[in-house]
């Protein structure tokens, strides 16, 4: 008995979860979008997927970036099928970036996503995506076509220059980004265990899923540098292993990295390599290629991404 008193039972509507993806061009983002069928395409659209699902998607310009909004992974599978995706197009190099990373988790933090069909998405992402084409030190054992999933990206090219030689951002006697009381200099720990089931994922796929072709890949997980000037000689090259030990080289995964770590969402990097890093000879390199194979990987990631994201211990609707 409550005495007639009523009870008043408030309803809230579930947040939608969503991943972010981030390319630096649009030719590394183009296959993806064909293969999702979303390519060349503007405002709203329903496309059946291969399970049957209607996806809405919208392609739009925000801050002369193009961003591709799905309220359905297309293709997704085991826990999947209830999450959107965002694909925006950053531009390359460091700043561009940071600038267009930024301005997305920002928009979904205030609301402001132009999202088809469901408006109520998550402030942040459970996961940001980036993937692309990279440059792979010889000692790292990769070659052109090969995938390498970051577990470290290291801003190769932050620090100062002495007559004694190179310095890190440790020089300076301050860190370069602190979160947490942790401080970071040159180096940011992406998820390990993000990168790690990733990498098996890759590994252990089906032939054929990811290359449309029974040939497989080989993937490596493991550090990775960002230099704004691409490395184009042996001696650089070698000289930046040895400082380093990284697998392989880009121009955007350090600035991904700062700003996800930033925001306190996951980043999982995933590349094909392009070209051996060394003396630069763009007849022996493979964009077009390694870009497709980058893209094919992170569809096929998608498609299984509840195997690959991390627990959500604060709920869906949580800004953390």
């Amino acid at each position: 008995m409550n005495g007639g008193a009523t009870t008043q039972v408030t309803q809230t509507r579930a947040r939608r979860p969503w991943v972010a993806l981030i390319a630096a061009t649009r030719l590394e983002a183009e296959p993806l979008l064909e293969a999702w069928g979303a390519e060349n395409k503007t405002g709203e659209t329903e496309s059946p997927d291969k399970h049957g699902k209607a996806p809405g998607f919208v392609t739009t310009e925000i801050i002369h970036r193009r961003w591709h909004v799905f309220t359905d992974i297309p293709g997704a599978h085991r826990g999947g099928e209830d999450m959107g995706a965002v694909v925006v197009e950053t531009g390359y190099d460091k700043t561009n970036t940071a600038q267009a990373l930024t301005s997305l988790l920002e928009r979904a933090r205030a609301s402001w996503l132009p999202v088809p069909a469901h408006p109520d998405w998550d402030p942040k992402p459970r996961l940001v995506l980036q993937f692309g084409i990279a440059g792979a030190y010889p000692p790292s054992g990769l070659d052109v076509g090969d995938l390498v999933v970051a577990t470290e990206e290291i801003y190769g090219d932050t620090g100062a220059w002495t007559p004694e030689g190179w310095l890190s951002t440790e020089c300076f006697g301050m860190p370069l980004l602190e979160v947490a009381g942790r401080p970071s200099w040159n180096r940011f720990v992406l998820d390990r265990a993000v990168a790690g089931r990733a990498t098996r994922r890759l590994r252990w796929r089906e032939p054929g899923a990811v290359e449309g072709s029974a040939d497989v890949a080989h993937v490596e997980a493991g550090s990775c540098i960002t230099m704004s000037c691409v490395t184009g000689t042996s001696e650089q090259a070698d000289e930046l292993w040895q400082r380093w030990g990284v697998l392989a080289e880009s121009m955007e995964g350090a600035a991904a990295a700062q700003v996800c770590l930033l925001y306190g969402v996951p980043l999982l990097e995933v590349r094909a390599i392009s070209n051996l890093v060394g003396d630069r000879d763009r007849g022996q390199w493979d964009v077009t290629g390694a870009a497709a194979r980058a893209a094919r990987a992170a569809a096929y990631l998608l498609a299984r991404i509840g195997e690959i994201l991390p627990p959500n211990p604060d709920g869906p609707g949580d800004e953390g």
